[in-house]
Formats: C-alpha cells, structure tokens, sequence
C-alpha cells in the first residue's frame, strides 16, 4: 500500500530549510535596516524642506543663488568697475610684484636646531621659513610695514618707484576705479557648486597696486593724489558689488582695511585739501552704508541650498567638502557619495533653517547681531554627528561676523577721523569731541558696532584717538597694538597726529608687522 513521505522519514529537511532562512534573511535584513533608515530619514528631511522652500519663497523671493545673481543690478561695461579690474589685471607684467622665493628644499625640510631652540640664543628662529607668515608676502609687502607717521627709507622708495614703473600702464587704466560705483563679476554657478569659480581674487590685486601708489604718493608729498587713490581702492572693492558669497564678502572687506589704512597714512604724512577729504568721506560713507553681512549670509543659504541638491544627486561628493582629494571612481568614492547624500538629506533642513535666521540677524543693527550669533553657535555645538554637514558648514558664519563688526569700526572711526581733519582745516583746531562734528561734518556720531554706544574720541599730546571698543567690548582707553590690533586690553584705533608731529623720519628699527589692521590679512 502506498504512503505519503513524511518529516519522520527525512529527519535533517527542517533544520536545513530553517538554516537557509536564516542564512538568506538575516543579510536581506542587515540590508533592509539602513535602506529603511534612508528612507525615513529622506522621508522626514523633504517634508521638512518642503515647509521652509514654501515659506522662504513667501517671505524672501529670489533667495536661491542663481535668483540672487539673475536680480543684481544689470551695468553696462563703462560703469562695471569688475571689467575695468579685469583690464588692470591684464596689464599687470607677469607675476607682478615678484613672489616670495621659494625656500631651497634642504632648508625646507630641515628641523629646527634643538640647541638653539632650547638653549641661551635668543636670535635664533622658532619657525621655519614657511612657517612664518612673511614669508607667504612678496618681498616687497615685507619691507612696508610701516608705523604710518614713518617716512620710507631711501632703498624702498627707490624700489617702489621700480615697481611702480613696470606697472604704469596697468596704473592708467585702474585710475578710473576711482569714480566708479558699482561693479560685479559674472557668476555661474557649476554644476558641483564647490567648483565655482570667484573672480573677486581679481579685485585684492589691483587693491595691492594701488597701496603701493599710495605709499608712494604720501612719500612724495601729494596727500590729496593718494586720496584719489584710497578713492580707487574702495572703488576695486565695489568691483565684487554684492556678490553673493562669504568669500566675497571677506574680500571687500579686506580691501577696506587696505583702504582704511591707506587713508590714515596719508593723514599721518601731509594736510589734504578740504575738497580732496570730503569727497573721500563721501566714498566711505557710501561703503560703511552697506549690508555686506547681509548679502553674504544670503548668498551663503542659497549656496548651501545648491550644494545640499548636488549631495542628494551626486553631481558633488563630501569629500570635495572635507578636503580628501579628487573622486577616483573607487568603491570608497561611491561609498562617499551615498554618504554625502545621506548625510545631505539629515542637514539639509536645519541648515536652511539656521542660514534663513543669520539673514534675519544680519537685518538688526551690528551691536544687536552677537547675542542671537551665539545662541546659534551653541546651538550648532550641540548637534550630533547626523548634522555633520551643518557642524562643517556653521562655523564660518560667525567668523564673518566677527570680521563684519571690525569692518564696520574701522570705516566708522575713518569717517569721523576724516570729519575732524576736515574741521581741523577749517577751524586751525581739534574738535573738542565728536558731537562738535555734527551736523556740518558728520550726520551723526555713529555707533561703535561692538557695544552700540558712542564711537570714542580722545585728545592725546601730539593729536587724536577715535576709536571702536574692539571684539573685547572694553574701552581701553585707546590703547592699540599693531602686531595684534584685535587683542584683549586693545581697542581699534584710527590715529590723527598734529600737523607738527606728521612725517616723521625713517624709523631705524621697524616693528614687527600688524597682520589684520593694515590689511594683509582676510579679517
């Protein structure tokens, strides 16, 4: 009779079928766990992004990057002073001024003598030749850091003179800078947004020129030749206009340190004209007006925008964002790229989110933007490795905020120091404080960004302080140092000398440079 098999006759199928199972699922589920975690957590991220795209666009149109660069003013090529930066460039010779050397490669690579390191010479160096800041400068640069009422010695006008002459025709063109108002660089924004390229570079170089003239100017005793030039440098500024980007930003702002500078070295060195200072001081009345924090932080939320979409799309990769060199089409590339859009989808809201409420901050006046910057800071301190994108991206915000409020003291303080030498002119005296400008010099006294009260002003022995509180937001006194101008115990200080302490005779031991006041530095 027949018999229909069973478990009994075939003792080892079960286990074997419940073996394959498990070998086959537990893998399925290892796989199914973080493709599941992707799609909640995309899931999640649009939903959010959805909310702020809608509301941005109610509240703010035109806030991505590409809007924000189709709205900017439109300028014809005689009022764009970018094109007429780029004409400069192009008459510059060849690697004008000369590079720093490079150091010979034995030397290079040497280590610092242990004996003189740790023993009694006090001569000898602590740094390597590339490890010192100077040696980043053209050796030029590094001879004219100079106190400001200090005449150029005879070898370094003589050499300035060299230079200047290889650059005349460059000169010529750049000249126009001076009454221009406006400018911008074309912007196009490349498919992997870290790969755009920024032309504003362009716009440091002609500011290096035109410092050199300046020098030169006030050496030769043609004060108001040199604020026509300070007139330029602003102008070489404006040429990167409202450009949309951070670095930008920092750009102009360092050309107005230059131009700052500039300006009280040629008021250390000679009397300008009354007609020469105040159209200078209507030039950075105009500059000191700008919103430039603003504009960065809104052109910093539209670039993140852009960079979070080409993350989630894998036209970019986290690893142009870290640093760990080109994609070589490798495993670990991929693995990168779906990392870098796992990691956009979990940041991207919340950047967004935070950008959005920098633009908001960048509105209040700037001795009223610290207390909420940091509240977000520490806020971005907080997040967990999931918003490791915003961790990278925040702390750049505060740091041009940082250089925003100097660059606000410091064209402040040149305003009113402009103001008094205009009064002085007039008068054959110091004013007695800064209220006595008003209303026939300045509008008003303006604010110290810093603690939002009165710029400062003190009479001294041979001239005037007018100073900012600085970063530390303590008055000092307008104590300065120019080696580190935003140190604790120091405040930012524009220097007025009485006309008989000015041009003062080549010092025989210079100080150490001020990297940051006079402009070498991105503040």
């Amino acid at each position: 009779m027949h018999r229909e098999p069973t478990l009994d006759d075939h003792p080892t199928t079960a286990p074997r079928r419940r073996r394959l199972l498990l070998w086959l699922g537990v893998p399925a589920l290892l796989l199914l766990v973080p493709v599941g975690l992707y799609l909640l957590v995309v899931s999640r991220s649009n939903a959010s992004l959805r909310a702020l795209v809608a509301e941005l666009d109610r509240t703010d149109p035109h806030w991505r990057l590409e809007e924000i660069e189709e709205h900017r003013a439109v300028l014809t090529d005689e009022e764009n002073a970018a094109v007429t930066v780029l004409s400069v460039k192009k008459k510059l010779p060849l690697n004008w001024p000369a590079p720093p050397p490079a150091p010979p490669a034995a030397e290079a690579a040497r280590e610092p003598d242990k004996e003189a390191v740790e023993g009694d010479n006090n001569d000898a160096p602590l740094l390597l030749p590339d490890a010192n800041p100077l040696a980043l400068l053209a050796p030029l640069d590094q001879r004219i850091v100079i106190p400001p009422e200090t005449q150029l010695d005879d070898a370094l006008t003589k050499d300035l003179r060299a230079e200047l002459e290889k650059a005349k025709d460059a000169l010529a063109v750049a000249d126009a800078l001076a009454d221009q108002k406006i400018g911008r660089f074309p912007l196009v924004l490349a498919p992997n947004p870290i790969n755009t390229t920024l032309r504003c570079q362009d716009a440091r170089e002609v500011a290096a020129l035109f410092r050199y003239q300046a020098l030169l100017q006030n050496q030769d005793g043609r004060p108001d030749a040199a604020l026509r030039t300070a007139r330029g440098l602003l102008g070489s500024g404006r040429a990167i206009g409202d450009e949309p980007t951070l670095i930008s930003m920092l750009v102009r702002i360092a050309i107005h340190a230059i131009a700052v500078a500039s300006v009280e070295r040629t008021l250390a060195q000679g009397s300008p004209s009354a007609e020469a200072l105040a159209a200078l001081q209507r030039e950075l009345e105009v500059d000191e007006a700008e919103n430039l924090l603003h504009a960065g932080y809104r052109g910093e939320r539209g670039f993140s925008h852009a960079m979070m979409l080409a993350l989630k799309s894998g036209q970019a990769s986290s690893a142009g964002l870290i640093g760990s060199g080109p994609a070589t089409g490798t495993w670990r590339d991929r693995l990168e790229e779906k990392a870098g859009s796992l990691l956009a989808y979990s940041a991207h809201p919340r950047l967004l989110k935070m950008l959005t409420q920098c633009v908001e901050i960048a509105k209040l006046p700037p001795h009223e933007q610290k207390a909420p910057l940091d509240q977000l800071v520490s806020e971005v301190k907080q997040l967990t490795v999931s918003d490791y994108l915003v961790c990278l991206l925040m702390p750049a915000v505060s740091k041009v905020a940082s250089a925003a409020w100097r660059d606000k003291a410091v064209l402040r303080c040149a305003i009113a120091a402009v103001a008094a030498e205009r009064f002085r002119l007039a008068r054959g005296r110091w004013p007695n404080d800064l209220q006595e400008l008003t209303p026939t010099y300045l509008a008003a006294v303006a604010l110290d960004p810093y603690d939002g009260k009165p710029l400062r002003f003190k009479r001294v022995a041979d001239g005037l302080l007018i100073y900012s509180v600085g970063p530390d937001g303590k008055d000092d006194g307008g104590a300065f140092n120019r080696q580190q101008p935003t140190a604790k115990g120091t405040d930012l200080v524009f220097r007025l000398w009485d006309v008989g302490r000015r041009r003062q005779a080549p010092a025989e031991a210079l100080p150490e440079p001020a990297f940051g006041f006079v402009g070498f530095d991105t503040p």
